[in-house]
């Protein structure tokens, strides 16, 4: 994953809309520092909601109705680290997960918005 464009969102020089992209996939991440093309990333989902484990083993990005939100069905990597892969995306999550969550399951929810932060 990489960062693909960084525009500084109300030109104030405090927030910036990222889009970090797998080659295939895009993500529309929120930033509070300014990040440059060969950053190295990670991403954090914050404020998601309606988490609920998948039986279906496939990966989904879909776009919702507000400015970062996107409906997400991700893998689990490492679920006491709360680490989750969709696509070539790997993100940490910040809500507790079902209890009978194990690392390799999918979890299907609504990501609030993403936040992407230099990494090193």
């Amino acid at each position: 994953m990489y960062i693909e464009k960084v525009k500084d969102s109300f030109g104030d020089g405090f927030e910036w809309d990222v889009t970090v992209s797998d080659g295939v996939h895009r993500l529309l991440c929120f930033a509070d520092e300014e990040l440059k093309p060969d950053d190295k990333i990670e991403l954090t989902c914050f404020f998601a909601e309606k988490l609920r484990k998948s039986k279906r083993k496939k990966f989904l990005i879909r776009k919702e109705n507000f400015y970062y939100g996107y409906k997400l069905r991700a893998k689990a990597i490492d679920v006491k680290k709360g680490e989750f892969e969709v696509y070539g995306f790997r993100f940490i999550l910040d809500k507790y997960l079902p209890e009978n969550m194990k690392d390799g399951d999918f979890l299907k929810f609504i990501c609030i918005r993403m936040d992407c932060t230099k990494n090193g």
